[in-house]
């Protein structure tokens, strides 16, 4: 265990340096960063995604910062019979779970309109299973004989992945990716099942617009609702 989470740190501190080559922009000082990230997957046949919210500083070239992500149902139950208010169901127990992270997001293109983006995320999370109010009698999840009704543990995470962000104006968009997150536990059962493909996809909010938006009056007029608001920055510049 120790060994991998020593190969996942060295991972993430040689994406950040890494990152250091790209060629420097004009403006690269680190300013406010800030997005809500949903990711979805697929676990034994239930769909299930990670809500989060992600804080941190960032340039033309990386962003760092933090995160905090909550597993629960898919979005989408909510049109369903599958009551959203109550934790997903993962095989045999009913599962919560929080995540909180370190990440940056490595830039790999950049427009005033296209961003191509590299995220790494490294957490570590409080992981309850329980089975006690689904009144089984037996367990037995995959190929996996469990003799537990109840566990607690600390599972820790590595999420990596690609996204596509679009700005529509210039503070939301659209945004889509997908990734893959690597669980680690001695429980190889959390390890198998909380492992694999994940994909993104929805509104994004660029928070670094806000503080513009909200302090200049002759900024929100020209660019709260302006689809053309690159042609319009150009034509400011000239």
């Amino acid at each position: 265990m120790k060994n991998k989470l020593l190969l996942v740190v060295f991972l993430f501190v040689t994406g950040i340096a890494n990152s250091q080559f790209y060629k420097k922009h004009g403006n690269d000082k680190f300013k406010f960063f800030g997005v809500i990230d949903l990711r979805n997957t697929s676990i034994e046949g239930n769909n299930v995604e990670y809500y989060g919210l992600k804080l941190g500083v960032g340039n033309n070239r990386l962003r760092l910062g933090l995160s905090y992500h909550i597993f629960h149902k898919n979005l989408f139950s909510i049109f369903t019979k599958n009551d959203f208010s109550m934790s997903p169901r993962i095989g045999n127990y009913q599962v919560n779970y929080q995540i909180g992270s370190i990440f940056t997001e490595l830039i790999l293109y950049q427009t005033s309109r296209w961003e191509l983006v590299a995220p790494i995320n490294l957490g570590i999370g409080l992981m309850n299973l329980n089975s006690e109010s689904l009144d089984l009698g037996y367990l037995h999840a995959n190929k996996y004989e469990l003799d537990y009704d109840k566990k607690e543990e600390w599972v820790e995470s590595l999420f990596v992945s690609i996204k596509a962000n679009y700005r529509i104006v210039k503070w939301v968009g659209l945004t889509g990716g997908v990734g893959y997150c690597q669980s680690f536990s001695n429980d190889d059962y959390v390890k198998e099942s909380f492992s694999g493909l994940f994909y993104s996809f929805g509104v994004k909010l660029f928070f670094s617009e806000f503080g513009q938006l909200f302090k200049s009056n002759e900024y929100r007029h020209k660019y709260l609702w302006e689809p053309n608001f690159v042609k319009k920055h150009e034509q400011t510049e000239n």
